[in-house]
């Protein structure tokens, strides 16, 4: 058998075992292409969750680190029986620290937000030391470290934001630095005589 390629004599053509081994190499050649294609993306998927994951990691650690966090948050009923005052415990999370002077705490209700701040110098909002560990919350208001516990009253009555039972309510507490506080609150479907209404 005369092998031929492009019109021109190829003598190993002719030799079936050659040709055999030809299609081995061209063969291998392929699988190894293929093997290397497909390492690449695989590496390159790895490398893409790797960074996913660290960044991941670095947000949860600047969230243990650097913020505030709800102890528990108690409503005061008035006369009329809905809920005119929140007291809303708060302690700095492992690490952080905490500038009380500049925090903003944002409430919402419905479609209607305010932004208080200073947190003493606004009506209907008043921020009060619990516990100071280490005198770093000393007055005017200095920074909440880790062991501080300090309140935050609302007057929803002056803010303009009563709640009656199944109402909802979102604060949001700002520190200059670290991360935000959300709270979604929603009031109890009856309070019965409770003066006092804890929320979950």
């Amino acid at each position: 058998m005369v092998g031929r390629v492009g019109g021109v004599d190829v003598p190993f053509l002719r030799d079936e075992g050659a040709k055999t081994a030809l299609m081995a190499v061209v063969l291998l050649i392929a699988t190894v292409l293929v093997a290397t294609i497909m390492a690449a993306a695989v590496f390159s998927l790895n490398r893409d969750l790797a960074d996913k994951s660290i960044g991941a990691s670095d947000e949860a650690v600047k969230g243990i680190a650097a913020g505030l966090e709800r102890v528990h948050v108690i409503g005061v009923r008035g006369d009329t029986g809905e809920i005119i005052r929140l007291n809303v415990t708060l302690r700095a999370s492992y690490g952080a620290s905490v500038a009380l002077d500049t925090l903003v705490v944002q409430v919402t209700g419905g479609t209607t937000m305010r932004s208080l701040f200073p947190m003493n110098g606004t009506s209907g909002s008043a921020l009060t030391v619990l516990r100071d560990q280490d005198g770093s919350m000393a007055p005017p208001l200095g920074r909440m470290k880790v062991g501080d516990l300090a309140i935050v009253t609302l007057d929803l009555e002056v803010l303009g934001f009563p709640m009656a039972a199944g109402d909802r309510l979102h604060l949001q507490v700002l520190p200059e630095e670290g991360h935000s506080t959300r709270l979604d609150l929603r009031a109890p479907e009856g309070f019965g005589e409770a003066r006092l209404v804890p929320f979950e």
